[in-house]
């Protein structure tokens, strides 16, 4: 895995979800479909959440956010994050990781990855592609919402 190939992947995901979720007030981003629980504030808080595991095979400092809710179980809309905030944190992670991405050589992405959450020996790029494969998956996910929510598609438009 190349680290070209890496921020680019990063990248071009980064820009979907934007796009998504250019005019979704606080109150839109907690609609759901009715066939999934997930929100779009527990979606952008859950990429801030992995972004946590990402900063940290990067060396970078994890970020003081407070993301409990936005990990598996349950999710309980009072007292949840502004999705304001969400999305200015994770636009800040995202600088961060595609400039850190850059840092490092072919070598250290082909190493083993200290992080066995998926319980196999797999490289730093493996893992880190596992992650920016995680925020596509939910990128999509977004866009779903988005319509649900009574916004217009974004992605196909100029």
């Amino acid at each position: 895995m190349k680290a070209e190939d890496l921020s680019m992947m990063f990248r071009v995901t980064h820009n979907v979800i934007h796009r998504n979720l250019k005019g979704v007030d606080q109150a839109k981003s907690l609609m759901t479909d009715g066939h999934s629980p997930n929100c779009i504030n527990w979606i952008v808080g859950h990429l801030l959440a992995t972004r946590n595991a990402v900063h940290s095979m990067l060396d970078l400092p994890v970020p003081d956010w407070d993301n409990r809710e936005f990990y598996r179980g349950d999710f309980d809309v009072a007292g949840v994050s502004e999705i304001s905030d969400l999305v200015a944190n994770l636009k800040e992670s995202h600088k961060t990781v595609v400039e850190a991405l850059g840092k490092f050589d072919e070598n250290w992405y082909n190493e083993i990855s200290a992080n066995q959450d998926f319980g196999l020996d797999r490289t730093r790029g493996q893992v880190l592609a596992f992650f920016q494969f995680h925020e596509s998956y939910h990128a999509g996910q977004l866009g779903i919402l988005r319509r649900a929510a009574g916004l217009d598609g974004v992605i196909g438009k100029r």
